[in-house]
């Protein structure tokens, strides 16, 4: 949980690398992986909280991606599994996250990611995972429970 000051200073600072292309450390992904005042709900907190929510997802994501192409797949899966925690519906971020999990030859995590998106999607707003991503596991045996 981001409370002080100085701690969202150096949050957005760690934000602002990751979606410039740099690769972030355990740590940073960790503090990127919480939200700022969890459980405050006046009025004049939301904005700041809905938007370091954004910003936070957007740079796990960019950061998600970054790594799995230079081949840091550990750290990868960490930054994109925590932006799927923090937007479970993004399907940008599960598609990173799946891409990150082949780019290391993990077909049954990929295939795992998949299928909780797929669950998600249908169960949330009654729709299918983009067909782009559907095309591209398709030589997986994906069986959706």
């Amino acid at each position: 949980m981001l409370e002080a000051e100085s701690d969202l200073v150096h949050a957005h600072r760690v934000a602002a690398s990751a979606l410039h292309g740099e690769p972030l450390t355990l740590d940073e992904i960790t503090l990127l992986s919480n939200d700022i005042l969890p459980g405050w709900h006046e009025e004049w907190v939301l904005p700041a909280q809905e938007a370091f929510h954004l910003l936070r997802v957007q740079a796990l994501e960019a950061a998600c991606r970054t790594m799995a192409v230079s081949g840091s797949y550990a750290l990868a899966t960490q930054a994109g599994a925590a932006a799927i925690a923090a937007e479970p519906l993004r399907e940008s971020a599960a598609e990173a996250l799946i891409n990150a999990h082949l780019a290391q030859r993990n077909r049954y995590e990929a295939a795992q990611c998949f299928r909780a998106l797929t669950r998600r999607l249908h169960d949330e707003l009654g729709v299918a995972p983009d067909p782009s991503l559907s095309k591209r596991l398709a030589g997986i045996r994906l069986v959706v429970r």
